[in-house]
This record gives C-alpha cells, sequence and structure tokens, in this order.
C-alpha cells in the first residue's frame, strides 16, 4: 500500500474520530440545556448554579438529577455513536452478534474474567489515590472527585425499590450499552482501520477513562478500557464487551447497596486473609484471558462485525 493511501485513510479516521468527539461535546452541552431546561419547569425558584445547590435546597430533586444523568449518557455517547456510525458504514445498524456464536459460552467466560479482575483493579485504584500532581492540579482533582463523589451518594441514598431499580437501569445497564457502542463498537473499530489493534485499543481506553474527568480513578479505569477493547478485539462482537462492562458495574453497585462504600474494596480490606484471594483471583483472571484470547483468530475486527 502507498504512503499516500495510507495517508488518506488516516485522515479518514482522524476525520470520523475528531467528530465523534465533537458530537460528544455537542451532546452534553445540549444535555446540560435540556438540565436546565428541566430546573427551570420543575424548580422555577431556584437560583443556585450546581446541582449539589440544588439538592440542598430541595432534597427531593434526586429524581430529577437521575433524569438529568440518563440525558447525559444518552446525548453525550449514544446519539454520538449512532450519528457517527451511519455516516461511516451508511447504516445505523450496529452488529452485537453474529449468527452462530456461542453466547452462553463465552458470556459466561467475560463475566468469569471481570470478577476475577476486580482484586487487580483495586490495587490500580489504591496505587492510583496514592499519586499526587502538582498544584494547582491535585485541589482541581480533588474537587472533581469531591463533587463526583457528592453526586453519587446522593443518587444512591434512596434505597426505594423505584430508586434502586432507576439507578442499575441508569448506572448498570444504560452507561454499559452506550459507552461500550461510543468506544469500542464506533471508535476503537474505526481506528482499527489504520491503526494496530494495540494502538487502537489503547486510544480508545485512554479517551474511555479521560472523559470520565475523575483523575484518582485514571488507572483502574483504563484498565478495564484495555480489558473490554481486548474482549472486543478477540470476539469481534459487541455484546461481550457490554456484558463485561455491565458486569463491573452491577458489582460495583450492588456491593454499595450491600455495604454503603464506595468500592467494592471494602470486602478486601476486611481481612488480611483476603490478600491471598486477590493473588489467587489475579492469577486465575490472567488464566481465564490467555484461554480466552486462544479460542478467537487474532486477526482484525472486520467491518460490519
Amino acid at each position: 500500500m502507498s504512503s499516500g493511501t495510507l495517508d488518506s485513510d488516516r485522515k479518514k479516521v482522524f476525520y470520523y474520530i475528531s467528530r465523534l468527539l465533537l458530537l460528544f461535546v455537542a451532546g452534553n452541552l445540549l444535555a446540560q440545556i435540556l438540565a436546565r431546561i428541566l430546573l427551570f419547569i420543575f424548580y422555577p425558584d431556584f437560583k443556585g448554579n450546581t446541582l449539589m445547590a440544588l439538592t440542598h435546597s430541595f432534597p427531593s430533586a434526586w429524581y430529577l438529577i437521575r433524569w438529568i444523568q440518563l440525558i447525559h449518557t444518552v446525548f453525550s455517547f449514544g446519539f454520538p455513536s449512532l450519528w457517527i456510525w451511519k455516516i461511516y458504514s451508511g447504516s445505523f445498524k450496529i452488529g452485537l452478534l453474529q449468527r452462530g456464536s456461542k453466547c452462553p459460552v463465552y458470556s459466561i467466560w467475560v463475566i468469569l474474567m471481570i470478577i476475577c479482575s476486580l482484586p487487580l483493579v483495586q490495587f490500580l485504584y489504591t496505587y492510583n489515590q496514592n499519586i499526587h500532581f502538582i498544584e494547582p492540579l491535585q485541589s482541581i482533582f480533588t474537587n472533581m472527585e469531591h463533587q463526583a463523589g457528592v453526586i453519587s451518594k446522593g443518587m444512591l441514598a434512596d434505597t426505594s425499590v423505584i430508586a434502586v431499580l432507576f439507578n442499575f437501569f441508569i448506572i448498570v445497564f444504560l452507561a454499559s450499552v452506550c459507552e461500550e457502542l461510543f468506544f469500542r463498537g464506533v471508535m476503537q473499530k474505526i481506528l482499527m482501520k489504520d491503526f494496530s489493534p494495540a494502538t487502537a485499543i489503547f486510544i480508545a481506553a485512554f479517551l474511555f477513562s479521560f472523559i470520565h474527568f475523575q483523575f484518582f480513578g485514571f488507572i483502574p479505569r483504563m484498565f478495564l478500557g484495555i480489558l473490554l477493547g481486548l474482549i472486543f478485539y478477540h470476539t469481534g462482537h459487541l455484546l461481550f464487551s457490554i456484558i463485561g462492562h455491565f458486569t463491573f458495574n452491577f458489582i460495583q453497585l450492588f456491593i454499595y447497596y450491600l455495604t454503603g462504600s464506595d468500592y467494592y474494596s471494602s470486602i478486601f480490606e476486611k481481612k488480611s486473609s483476603f490478600e491471598y484471594l486477590g493473588v489467587i483471583s489475579t492469577i486465575i483472571f490472567i488464566t481465564l484471558y490467555i484461554s480466552f484470547s486462544k479460542s478467537f483468530l487474532k486477526n482484525s475486527i472486520k467491518n460490519g462485525k
């Protein structure tokens, strides 16, 4: 292939990825506008500028915040993915699974890998927490982390059946589908047309972690992005990376409701014996991944799969 063709292909990839990111920004802004409209409709007397101020003035506003989170996920990740894929492929159709795939077997395989990777993710999270940035970045990142934590805790504070189900729908199901569609189904797939699989997976995972804007969890989130990218690469089916993302979010949310802790890490920190469980789980995870990757042909993801 000539250098001219390579340059042309790279420009096309840059064109689609840059527009995907621009649509993410546009969707984010549109979601904020819609959020302001909803705030004006339901809380016309609210004069503050933040969601935290809203909840201090109106404790009942958490249901509205859940709807705002839903709108943000759909407009920032869902719609941009479908729009760019329509321009890129000429169709809104994104194949989740091919006929003949051993969905139950591979799904269980993915779920077990995610479960066994949790101690390793927790180790990376602890390491990431101990990283100190230069000022004023340290203060900015700490403040962003605090605000995100307050919003998350507020959304999860209501343990009524409707609130819990709504939270599982937004945080576990909707986030898994829309984010995997955005980062793996569209971004990684387009990147792999001109970059090596490793480069495409790394870029998509980096942006996956960066866009969440929680830098004290950047490393473990990027590890998760790489793992999900590898699952997508090996299988060629978006459904399996969605299942992996769904499993990870489900476990986090389930353990939060079970223990009241922000992270499943509380389970591993209660007893030193769990350190051995962490080592064993990591070994099992590596073994599962090696076996999983060998069960698929290690070729590029073909267009339309």
